[in-house]
């Protein structure tokens, strides 16, 4: 994945429409059919802080995780104590956990 986050559209617009009322609930999702490859960011990706645990740069590790280029993994546990447990009791399951990305 390295090199690869400023290679993609980011589009601010979408989200809202695809979304609709689950627009501030989401913080990003991906376009896999779109070429060039696009992540959607969403209303709750703005209010995530820049840096930290969670971040922005994470949302956008976890979306670069979903492309099939790059893994091709999905959300199976996003609830972050879980998605911890996960990484600490079956690390071989949690690098095909989109969520477990985000926290490396």
């Amino acid at each position: 994945m390295k090199g690869k986050a400023t290679s993609l559209t980011y589009d601010c617009n979408v989200c809202k429409v695809t979304a609709g009322k689950q627009f501030l609930a989401m913080d990003a999702y991906v376009s896999l059919a779109s070429e060039p490859r696009t992540i959607n960011l969403c209303g709750k990706f703005w209010d995530t802080p820049v840096t930290g645990t969670p971040s922005r740069a994470g949302v956008i590790v976890r979306a670069l995780s979903q492309f099939p280029e790059n893994g091709w993994v999905t959300d199976h546990i996003i609830d972050k104590p879980k998605v911890l447990e996960l990484a600490a009791v079956d690390p071989g399951n949690a690098v095909f956990n989109a969520e477990n990305h985000r926290y490396l």
